[in-house]
């Protein structure tokens, strides 16, 4: 299957970090998320807001994740006005801290309180991808599974 018309591949690795070392790492720069996901679709609200900046508004949809391609993705830029307009559809709402750290992204869940981080790392050719060697404060690999993505978090399923 082709991606879709006018989507990028994001092609990423995520994994799971106890919370307990979170507080250990050294972070680089902190942006404070909160998404939206809209329910009875595959959309994403977000707003991004970090110290000293305007805030950004996105609109984003992700399609089937695939291991060989990585996972298609939309992304559109919104005013405040039309965030604020789609923030009025029913979504189930998180709230995180991303931290830019070993330089990827981690993940700490605020809303719901999740039991640990996500640290995910994005690549630009999928050979880079598949030799990537993890940080050591990482555990398991959840890459692709669709019980850590953002919209099943946000629903709180992930074990």
């Amino acid at each position: 299957m082709s991606p879709p018309k006018y989507s990028r591949l994001e092609l990423e690795r995520r994994w799971l970090v106890p919370l307990d070392l979170v507080q250990h790492l050294a972070v680089d720069r902190t942006r404070w998320l909160e998404d939206r996901y809209i329910h009875g679709t595959h959309l994403r609200l977000r707003v991004v807001h970090e110290e000293g900046l305007a805030p950004v508004f996105k609109l984003g949809k992700k399609y089937p994740f695939d291991a060989r391609q990585g996972q298609p993705t939309v992304s559109v830029y919104l005013s405040a006005d039309e965030h604020a307009a789609l923030a009025q559809l029913p979504a189930q709402a998180v709230r995180k801290q991303r931290h830019t750290v070993a330089g990827g992204a981690l993940d700490v869940y605020v809303h719901p309180c999740l039991a640990f981080a996500i640290y995910e790392m994005e690549f630009n050719h999928p050979s880079q991808a598949r030799h990537y060697a993890a940080p050591a404060f990482v555990g398991r690999e959840v890459t692709g599974l669709a019980e850590f993505s953002g919209h099943a978090l946000a629903h709180s399923t992930a074990p």
